[in-house]
């Protein structure tokens, strides 16, 4: 039997995530995001506006005061929203990890190794591929979608970020079946 150890970590020795270097979003995809808000913003006026024209007797002064002053602030917010979001998001690569940051009233970090990852795929929108952007697909096992998704990344950037992982995908399965190897090898010779 091996000797087993369960040794306590000192986490003021830990790799801290927050000192990482963050590279942000293409410029660019500011355009999309207003694309993105422009057809909110637009259903959020024709649908008062249709349901209007189908049934005006709903409409009394109070509902259209309501919505004259609902609508703008709404709008307003969602755009101060979308602005403050694409600030605070970045992304980073390291050795053994992938991390993408977000958030307005909190923020939110997400770390998946190289090793959790399934598969990688890069994706574009209509409006992205006119700008040259994509957005890269990270995929881990058990999700029926993906894990995280870096958008607003130029297209040619966003292909060497998948060959990248797919390359640490690679690696990471040869040290796999070496540390099994070994491991096959050592059991073999104890016996």
């Amino acid at each position: 039997m091996e000797n087993f150890s369960n040794t306590t970590i000192n986490i003021q020795e830990l790799p801290k995530f927050e000192e990482v270097e963050f590279t942000a979003l293409n410029p660019k995809y500011v355009k999309v995001i207003f694309f993105n808000l422009i057809l909110i913003i637009g259903l959020l006026i024709l649908i008062p506006m249709a349901t209007y024209l189908i049934k005006r007797d709903i409409f009394t002064g109070r509902i259209s005061f309501i919505l004259g002053f609902a609508i703008p602030i709404i709008s307003g917010l969602l755009i101060a929203f979308s602005l403050a979001s694409f600030k605070n998001r970045g992304f980073a690569f390291r050795e053994h990890d992938v991390l993408f940051k977000s958030g307005v009233l909190s923020d939110t970090t997400v770390i998946i190794p190289y090793n959790r990852v399934q598969h990688v795929a890069v994706h574009q929108g209509f409006i992205s591929r006119k700008l040259g952007l994509a957005s890269v697909e990270i995929f881990t096992a058990g999700g029926s979608g993906s894990d995280l998704e870096i958008p607003g990344i130029m297209k040619e950037e966003a292909e060497n970020i998948k060959q990248l992982i797919m390359k640490k995908l690679i690696e990471s399965d040869v040290e796999l079946k070496n540390n099994l190897l070994d491991n096959s090898n050592f059991d073999n010779e104890t016996t």
